[in-house]
């Protein structure tokens, strides 16, 4: 691998703040996140929004579907005998 350049660049303070919300939101520096979106956009990958419900989920067998769904329920259940009806993390 070749050895890393160092750039500047001039970009607006609210683009510049924006980058630096989603990366510290993402668990990252400022420049790991610029390095991985430049990386994604070269590649190609574009960012999807996350799956609305478990029925917008791609599986490759649809039992594995029903399985989400009984691992949500279960968890549900648990999370409403230890913390009672209302949801802690809302």
């Amino acid at each position: 691998m070749p050895s890393p350049k160092s750039i500047n660049l001039r970009i607006p303070a609210d683009l510049l703040e924006s980058i630096d919300a989603t990366a510290s939101a993402c668990g990252m520096d400022r420049s790991n996140w610029i390095r991985l979106a430049c990386s994604e956009k070269l590649q190609g990958i574009t960012p999807q929004a996350p799956p609305v419900s478990i029925d917008d989920i791609n599986v490759v067998d649809e039992r594995a579907r029903q399985v989400v769904k009984d691992l949500i329920s279960r968890i549900d259940k648990l999370e409403a005998h230890c913390f009672g009806a209302q949801d802690p993390f809302s």
